[in-house]
């Protein structure tokens, strides 16, 4: 039985930051500052810049003293701009620059998304498309509708939480995110973009102006969270799991499980992603997964679980992510 208990909300307005970071073991996260009780105040004083382009965002970011922010949706930035946790000198609005708030696909059938393209654009567009059904079910997963409507899948992949919900399937489908910069643009995979709690690879003056993600064929892809609600709320936990066929449709080649909220940033059971290559998908190899999953995370105590409870939850939900994977192969397979 785990022996640390769920600090008190008592402890936590007393002690918000050295409470957490001491006996939690993670940095703070804005994350646990969501659960504290929190004055609305006026917006602080910040300039403000509406780039034309792309390179005019870079040179207004590139000349921005240290505080400078992109706005996007502004679904979380605002929020934390009015509780007076973050005070950004200059706000660098992209909403206005068209031609990245687009989903478009390339010849070779890989996915561009737009830093602009919003949570419900991508929801509604990957429910008509069957390969694309899983970056639907993580984006409809987030928020309410209004602030789908609002919010963009880049903002919620740069916020870098360690319960965020896009980036776990986005590294499931081995997506890339496209930077642009002083020096140029360079692409970093979705998997080594965060390098902790709110922090990201990007630099002063970076941006990221799309997300790529690679033609996938004859795959199932499941996104499932877990949380007090089904909505409104941050994941306790989050599962994201694609299987690819050959063109036999009979054997597994690429298996991913990748992990929310359970450790800094999301993660990879590459263990148990070779167990399913090598022996596919039974009873026996969806126990071994999901120890496996339950060994490789390393989830904290906080108001939303304890640490044994997030553990039982990692077995319980991958097993039923891989399972609905699987399924979903299946049906594709007599739809074909």
């Amino acid at each position: 039985m785990e022996n640390r208990e769920i600090p008190s909300r008592d402890q936590l307005r007393r002690f918000p930051y050295s409470f957490l970071e001491d006996q939690l073991h993670w940095p703070r996260t804005n994350d646990y500052e969501d659960s504290l009780e929190f004055v609305m105040l006026p917006l602080p004083h910040f300039d403000y810049s509406r780039p034309r382009n792309v390179k005019e965002a870079i040179h207004a970011l590139s000349r921005g003293k240290r505080g400078t922010r992109v706005l996007a949706g502004g679904t979380d930035l605002l929020v934390q701009m009015k509780k007076g946790l973050v005070r950004p000198r200059l706000l660098v609005d992209i909403k206005h620059i068209r031609h990245i708030s687009r989903i478009s696909c390339k010849s070779k059938g890989e996915l561009v998304l737009g830093a602009g393209v919003t949570l419900t654009d991508l929801e509604q567009w990957a429910k008509k498309r069957k390969d694309w059904s899983g970056l639907s079910m993580a984006s409809g997963s987030i928020g309410s509708e209004q602030v789908r409507n609002r919010a963009t899948v880049v903002g919620n992949l740069c916020r870098a939480s360690p319960a965020g919900d896009m980036a776990p399937m986005l590294i499931a489908l081995d997506g890339s995110v496209g930077i642009s910069g002083p020096e140029g643009k360079r692409f970093v995979l979705v998997e080594n973009f965060m390098t902790g709690p709110g922090k990201t690879v990007l630099t002063q003056g970076e941006m990221v102006i799309s997300v790529r993600i690679p033609k996938i064929v004859n795959s199932g892809a499941i996104y499932l969270r877990h949380g007090p609600r089904r909505a409104m709320d941050i994941a306790v936990i989050g599962v994201a799991v694609r299987l690819s066929l050959d063109e036999t449709l009979k054997r597994i080649v690429c298996a991913r499980i990748v992990l929310g909220a359970v450790a800094p940033i999301p993660m990879r059971v590459p263990e148990a992603e070779m167990i399913l290559v090598e022996s596919g998908v039974n009873l026996l190899t969806l126990q071994e997964v999901s120890n496996l999953a339950a060994a490789r995370a390393r989830p904290i105590t906080d108001l939303r679980g304890t640490r044994s409870y997030r553990l039982e939850m990692v077995k319980v939900m991958t097993r039923r992510a891989v399972k609905q994977a699987w399924k979903q192969l299946k049906k594709k397979e007599v739809d074909r």
